[in-house]
């Protein structure tokens, strides 16, 4: 799924596990994903939304993602702008207007890739970038992160496998010294592994 507006788009991409994407030309703007089970998780809706019906097909041959409203009395459009900024609209019958139901990026912490690999975002703090261990991770120039510099260490691949338990895949990391963390894949089906690898 690519929705163009000028140089931007909202792209499903299907590389490793499929997440969204807003690019704007060959640049990623935001990412939201990989896919959980149940949504794509992050902005712009963190929480399961009842107005719509997430439809999410993965096999070898293709990758589907759907957001029908549950309720046809239920008026929305999406937009995205030659920004690179994406919003959904809702109609308000007792107002007669449109009100914005999201907008992507929110906030500077939806940027891709703002604080580098082993960086957290606060977008209450100053600066809004910090390593998420601070004794194992040092910023390369604490400073440099208001200008979008990246951590001292970065992240070198990943993998899954959507056949794995949970507890397979904790075994798998256990068995792998680059492994550094692991995940389910799709916490709704309760299958899959998700390993974070190679730190370099």
């Amino acid at each position: 799924m690519t929705l163009p507006s000028a140089n931007s788009a909202t792209h499903l991409d299907p590389t490793g596990y499929p997440q969204l994407l807003l690019k704007r030309g060959s640049d990623v703007l935001t990412r939201i994903g990989p896919w959980n089970g149940f949504r794509f998780p992050g902005p712009p809706n963190p929480k399961e939304d009842p107005t719509y019906k997430l439809t999410f097909v993965m096999d070898e041959e293709r990758v589907i993602y759907r957001s029908d409203s549950v309720d046809a009395s239920f008026i929305s459009r999406y937009a995205l702008n030659q920004n690179g900024v994406a919003r959904r609209w809702t109609w308000v019958d007792r107002t007669r207007g449109w009100v914005i139901y999201f907008s992507l990026p929110s906030d500077i912490c939806d940027t891709y890739r703002l604080c580098g690999a082993y960086g957290s975002c606060d977008v209450a703090g100053s600066p809004s970038c910090r390593c998420l261990d601070e004794e194992r991770f040092v910023a390369r120039d604490r400073e440099g992160w208001v200008f979008r510099d990246q951590a001292k260490r970065r992240c070198s691949d990943s993998w899954h496998d959507s056949s794995l338990t949970l507890v397979e895949c904790r075994e798998e990391c256990l068995r792998n010294c680059s492994c550094m963390a692991y995940t389910q894949l799709d916490i709704k089906r309760k299958i899959g592994c998700f390993d974070l690898v190679s730190w370099t």
